[in-house]
């Protein structure tokens, strides 16, 4: 459920945020599906347990392969590839990536909340967790953000410092975008908590990402437009592929897709 919040970011009292326990009981419930999928069946989907939408396996089966693309990329050459995962929960996107890419060996870094790491350190070990931001001390060959760049309130601090350890790719996907209005705030109901996050204006992102020397390769289309009631506009669920101007370049360079 998705509420317009037209007086702009809440105050923290008035948030429950992602640290809470049934956002962990969801992803462990999402991360055990996921797993047996895997196991199961060649199709790269799997439908969280907390959403019943008929069509959600067609969504996980767009996002894993868009993000395929990135893998192959990023680890095109390599035998073995460092990856931040920002918002990464206790590691989906791990899975998925040895799935892809199995004769590659991830050096794999996690940014999330406190209740996230703990419960990921235990089921995956080889890991490293972060609830800070040192994390962002190094560099990486790539900078995985998945939904998750929308939730932090300053999102144009967060996504310099993440360009800033990009080495060379940064892929932001599951972003909703709006094309006309300014960036705006929405409140989501989900996994029995309350959390708020932004609707980006593309030019915005776009026009961040250029000064923080990040140049685009890639776009994708993630999901159907949706708006909430009383929204200014609908969103797109969108991904973004980019690459740091400044870093050496290791392959080709590709064209943007629009």
């Amino acid at each position: 459920m998705w509420k317009y919040l037209p007086e702009g970011w809440p105050t923290e009292t008035q948030l429950q945020g992602w640290n809470a326990d049934g956002v962990v009981q969801a992803y462990k419930a999402g991360v055990q599906n996921l797993q047996a999928q895997l196991q199961s069946s060649p199709i790269l989907n799997h439908s969280n347990p907390a959403i019943s939408a008929p069509d959600r396996a067609y969504f996980d089966h767009n996002i894993y392969m868009s993000y395929a693309y990135v893998l192959a990329l990023a680890s095109q050459h390599k035998d073995k590839l460092s990856l931040l995962d920002w918002g990464g929960a206790i590691g989906q996107y791990y899975l998925i990536s040895k799935k892809l890419m199995p004769e590659v060996s991830f050096d794999y870094h996690i940014k999330d909340v406190p209740l996230l790491c703990q419960e990921g350190s235990q089921q995956f070990p080889e890991i490293k967790f972060y609830s800070n931001d040192k994390c962002l001390d190094r560099s990486y060959d790539l900078v995985l953000a998945s939904g998750s760049l929308q939730y932090s309130q300053n999102w144009q601090s967060v996504f310099k410092q993440l360009s800033q350890s990009a080495s060379p790719y940064l892929y932001l996907t599951r972003i909703p975008v709006v094309q006309h209005h300014s960036s705006f705030v929405v409140a989501q109901a989900v996994y029995n908590t309350i959390h708020a996050g932004w609707f980006l204006n593309k030019n915005e992102l776009l026009d961040i990402a250029q000064k923080s020397g990040l140049r685009l390769l890639r776009e994708f289309s993630i999901d159907i437009p949706f708006q909430p009631s009383g929204a200014p506009e609908a969103c797109q669920q969108a991904g973004f592929l980019f690459k740091q101007q400044n870093r050496i370049p290791t392959q080709p360079s590709s064209q943007t897709l629009f």
